[in-house]
């Protein structure tokens, strides 16, 4: 291939192969919007049980992950933990464990949601929407 040739390449697109999308990109955006919704309002309930303050922020980008480390009980700063690299590895297991022990279950929900697929699905949603059991406690005399 010469000069002249690589000169004369045409970038045009052409819509006769049938390249046309299933779906318009309003339904696509609606849809993502939707995701959006269910995940903010889950992890607001989550933070409601667990304690924090501001739940609010669970339907904002950057902002939901300071919900989440005041929901283990950690400073907000830790969200810049998360930018480190190999330590944003280790770091949403701490928060997550801190954030099913703040809810009254065990640590190693917190392990399992950020380890197991599905079962984190699951535990998330027990998470926002169950009822923490009754804690066992000596009686006070």
């Amino acid at each position: 291939m010469h000069l002249p040739s690589l000169l004369a390449f045409s970038w045009e697109y052409s819509t006769d192969s049938g390249g046309e999308l299933p779906i318009s990109m309003g339904a696509l955006l609606a849809i993502v919007l939707v995701f959006w919704f269910i995940q903010g309002f889950i992890m607001m309930k989550i933070a409601q049980n667990a304690g924090a303050e501001n739940t609010w922020m669970a339907f904002f980008p950057l902002l939901d992950v300071i919900l989440m480390c005041n929901a283990a009980g950690k400073s907000g700063w830790w969200f810049f933990l998360f930018l480190i690299p190999l330590v944003n590895i280790i770091v949403p297991f701490i928060i997550w464990i801190g954030i099913a022990e703040n809810c009254g279950r065990p640590g190693w929900w917190g392990a399992v949601i950020c380890i197991v697929p599905v079962a984190n699905l699951i535990l998330l949603l027990i998470l926002a929407f169950g009822t923490p059991p009754q804690r066992q406690g000596y009686a006070a005399y």
